[in-house]
């Protein structure tokens, strides 16, 4: 399964989590998010960003995920901010479970589309493979 994920080029490794709260996870679990595909991965990054300009420096890194997956059941659409702590109860639990190494969760920014939230404690994280790096500000500016 082809991934992608908008990432600042600071970060030392795009592909691992940092300790946050996000609509599927609470703070307690580390997950890395990532998208279906590229527009997504940059309407994502978007969403978190005031101005277009804020993007310069981002990367959009592109991998080969080939561990086990698990499809999400349905949660409430629409915007949910600040996250819906039910939502992120069951990303938690499902993390804690252990039954797969990704998770394939609807966006809540466009009507259809997935995400997928990779456990870095399963055993199958170690099946996500880089393959490249493309420079987003080149094609949002």
């Amino acid at each position: 399964m082809r991934l992608w994920r908008v990432v600042h080029q600071g970060r030392p490794d795009p592909w691992r989590p940092r300790r946050c709260a996000h609509r599927w996870n609470t703070e307690r679990v580390q997950v890395t998010y990532a998208a279906r595909c590229p527009a997504l991965a940059v309407a994502e990054a978007l969403a978190y960003v005031r101005h277009v300009d804020e993007l310069g420096g981002y990367l959009l890194h592109e991998a080969e995920y080939e561990g086990s997956t698990e499809t999400s059941e349905r949660v409430p659409e629409g915007p949910q901010w600040p996250h819906d702590p039910v939502v992120q109860a069951k990303g938690d639990a499902w993390v804690e479970a252990g039954r797969a190494g990704a998770l394939l969760v609807p966006t809540i920014l466009l009507p259809t589309g997935t995400n997928v939230m990779l456990s870095q404690d399963h055993p199958d994280f170690d099946r996500l493979r880089p393959v490249r790096t493309h420079v987003l500000d080149a094609y949002v500016r």
